[in-house]
C-alpha cells in the first residue's frame, strides 16, 4: 500500500520521508514554544484594556453632509460616454409553456400520467420536433418574453415577472428556434429562443442612471474623505475647524459613549475596530465597508481604562485569549522567515489544472 501511494503522488520514498520528517519537526518546535509560553501581566492587560476601554466621542455624519452635494446631468452623461461599452448587456425574446398538471392532464395531482406526458414531451423534443408543434395543443398558454436581460430586466429599465432561476436556464440556451425541455424544481417547462441580442443601454434605462448615480456618489465619498484624511495628517485640522466644518454644512456634531468594542449600539463592529485604533484627542475618519455609505469624523473626547482583577474568570478568559493570538504571531513570524529564505518553486502544470477547475 506504502510503494503504491508513493507511486501514484510520484514521490520517491526519501522525499516523502523527508518532508515528514520536516513537518513533523517543525509542528512540534512550534507546540513546544508555544505550549510553554507564559505571558507576563501587562500583556493580558493590554489586551483587556484594548477591548474594554470606554470611550466618549463626538462625530460628525458625514452622510448628511455629502447628500447635499446633487449630482448634475452633466456628470452623469460624462461618465455614460467615457464607460458605453461596460453598459452593454445580452437580451434575449423567447417563447415559453409551463408544462403543469392542469395542462397536460386535466388535473392538480401529479400522478404516473403527467409524468407519462413529460416523458413523451421529452421524447418529441429529441425527435427534432419543433416548439410550434409540440405545443400547438395548448398555443393559447404559450407565453413571449420580449427582450429580456439575465436579471430579469427589459431595456427600458422595468423589471419583468420572469424568476431569476428561470431565467438563468434560459441564458444557458446556445441554439435558436429550438424547443428546449428544462426541469426546475419539479416544474417543467418548454422553451424556445426566438432572438438573442447585445444592447448597450442608453440613459433613459434606469438601472444604467442608479448605477452611473451610485459609482459618482462613491467616488465622490471616497473624494472627500482622502481631503478631510489628508488636512488632518498634516495639522490642518482640529476641533475648531470640525466645529465650522459642521455649522457651514448645517450638519450638527453629535456625542456618544461607547461602552467597549463591542458596543454596537451606535456603530457596528467594523467601525468600532476603526474607533478603537485611536487615543484621546485624536480626530479622524471612519468609514463602512464594503458599501462605503456610512462615514464619520469623529473625535475622541475621553476615555477610561478598566482595571481586571487577576484572580477573576475574565482575567483568565483575557490571559487565554493573548496566549491565542502571541501564538499566532509565532507561527506568522515562522512562516515569514521560511517564505524569506527558500524560493518557492510553482508547479505550472499543477496550477493550470486548478486554474481550469475552477
Amino acid at each position: 500500500k506504502y510503494e503504491k501511494f508513493l507511486l501514484s503522488k510520484g514521490f520517491s520514498a526519501a522525499q516523502y520521508e523527508k518532508s515528514i520528517n520536516e513537518f513533523e519537526s517543525k509542528g512540534q518546535l512550534l507546540s513546544y514554544y508555544s505550549g510553554g509560553i507564559k505571558l507576563p501581566f501587562f500583556l493580558v492587560d493590554q489586551l483587556f484594556i484594548r477591548e474594554n476601554k470606554s470611550k466618549n466621542i463626538s462625530f460628525v455624519d458625514l452622510e448628511k453632509v455629502y447628500s447635499q452635494n446633487k449630482i448634475s446631468e452633466n456628470q452623469i452623461k460624462e461618465l455614460y460616454d467615457k464607460n458605453k461599452e461596460f453598459f452593454k448587456d445580452r437580451f434575449v425574446t423567447f417563447n415559453y409553456l409551463k408544462l403543469s398538471p392542469d395542462l397536460l392532464i386535466g388535473q392538480k395531482n401529479i400522478n404516473e400520467t403527467y409524468f407519462d406526458k413529460i416523458e413523451e414531451i421529452e421524447n418529441q423534443i429529441l425527435d427534432g420536433k419543433s416548439f410550434k408543434s409540440i405545443s400547438s395543443i395548448n398555443k393559447e398558454k404559450v407565453i413571449k418574453v420580449s427582450s429580456v436581460n439575465s436579471n430579469g430586466y427589459k431595456k427600458d429599465g422595468k423589471q419583468s415577472s420572469i424568476k431569476n432561476k428561470f431565467l438563468k436556464e434560459i441564458f444557458k440556451i446556445k441554439n435558436l428556434n429550438e424547443p428546449v425541455f428544462i426541469d426546475l424544481n419539479d416544474e417543467f417547462y418548454i422553451v424556445e429562443v426566438l432572438v438573442a441580442e447585445e444592447s448597450v443601454l442608453d440613459l433613459d434605462n434606469q438601472n444604467v442612471r442608479d448605477t452611473i448615480k451610485r459609482q459618482l456618489s462613491i467616488v465622490n465619498i471616497i473624494e472627500q474623505n482622502s481631503l478631510l484624511t489628508k488636512k488632518i495628517n498634516n495639522k490642518e485640522f482640529g476641533k475648531k475647524e470640525m466645529i465650522d466644518f459642521s455649522k457651514k454644512n448645517k450638519v450638527a456634531i453629535e456625542t456618544a459613549s461607547i461602552k467597549n468594542i463591542n458596543d454596537n449600539a451606535k456603530f457596528d463592529k467594523n467601525l468600532l475596530d476603526q474607533i478603537y485604533n485611536y487615543e484621546k484627542n485624536n480626530i479622524f475618519v471612519i468609514s463602512g465597508y464594503p458599501n462605503v455609505k456610512k462615514n464619520y469624523l469623529v473625535i475622541i473626547n475621553d476615555e477610561k481604562n478598566p482595571i481586571i482583577d487577576i484572580n477573576s474568570e475574565n482575567y483568565k478568559k483575557y490571559r487565554k485569549k493573548a496566549n491565542s493570538d502571541y501564538i499566532s504571531k509565532v507561527y506568522k513570524s515562522y512562516d515569514k522567515y521560511i517564505n524569506a529564505i527558500y524560493k518557492i518553486d510553482i508547479n505550472n502544470k499543477v496550477l493550470q489544472r486548478l486554474v481550469n477547475s475552477i
